[in-house]
């Protein structure tokens, strides 16, 4: 089968602290069940930070372990044009670091996470809490295609879980601190214009269409600030009115990236999560 094209896109070499030191505006956590699509949603987020540029925003890599980890990403996703393979059980976890610079007010905001296998996220060990507590913000992943039943035990455990640990640091019986809900792998429910426009100018909408009817009514059980979103690390490509897939199978059946295409709403959750913390200030 013919190569993939080369991704035509800026390449940047991984910048590893902010210009200046300051304290911080505001702690961000994500959490994700296993096969949600994190390891590739945390590499585009650096791999792709042009899109975040354009919003006024600098991304930065908060240590020397995830400019590492970031270069060998970059090796598999812009250069083999491959997934990134699902983390190993083996390894017990690393540690991811980004700082996220507005460039209009200078506030900075933390993302600490971690690229461990997502069985240990579902497990929501004392480590896991600690970092979704810590936080004034959170991401929840939920994978679409995940059996039904399964994806709606994880979604009320994760709720569940994170809401009776937060008990006792809070005043309130609902979690104030901002949710982003992002229904991942969206590229695969994107099939028209339409469906892609929907998708960007109105996520809440296009994630309550496809997913579990009770998901807004679960979280308002547990957290008073929520918005979803269809999330998407590969994207779509739109070309002459048709949306076309960005990724093919090779002949060994290894999903491949097709063509450059944007990833879907990178960006636009923790744009409303930073946004929701500085009106919270």
């Amino acid at each position: 089968m013919e190569e993939a094209p080369q991704q035509d896109m800026e390449q940047q070499e991984p910048s590893v602290a902010p210009p200046a030191e300051a304290e911080e505006d505001g702690r961000v956590a994500l959490w994700g069940p296993s096969a949600s699509g994190k390891t590739a949603f945390l590499a585009l987020l650096y791999l792709r930070s042009t899109e975040f540029k354009k919003a006024g925003w600098t991304v930065y890599l908060g240590d020397q372990q995830t400019k590492e980890w970031l270069q060998d990403m970059r090796q598999t996703i812009d250069v083999r044009n491959r997934f990134p393979k699902a983390t190993s059980a083996a390894i017990d976890r690393i540690r991811l670091s980004y700082v996220f610079v507005s460039q209009r007010s200078g506030h900075r905001f933390v993302l600490d996470t971690d690229d461990r296998p997502g069985l240990r996220y579902e497990e929501m060990d004392a480590d896991v809490l600690q970092s979704l507590l810590r936080a004034k913000g959170r991401l929840f992943f939920f994978d679409h295609t995940g059996e039904p039943k399964r994806r709606r035990d994880q979604i009320l455990r994760a709720f569940e879980d994170l809401h009776s640990a937060g008990r006792p640091y809070r005043e309130t019986d609902l979690d104030p601190n901002p949710i982003a809900i992002c229904l991942t792998k969206a590229d695969m429910l994107i099939h028209s214009p339409e469906d892609l426009r929907r998708a960007r100018e109105e996520p809440q909408e296009f994630v309550l269409e496809r997913m579990e009817p009770e998901l807004l009514s679960w979280a308002e059980n547990y957290f008073t600030k929520i918005r979803l979103f269809p999330v998407s690390s590969v994207g779509v490509e739109l070309l002459h009115g048709v949306v076309r897939p960005a990724i093919f199978f090779d002949e060994r059946l290894e999903a491949r990236w097709a063509r450059v295409c944007q990833p879907l709403n990178l960006f636009e959750p923790f744009e409303w999560i930073f946004r929701s913390m500085d009106n919270d200030a």
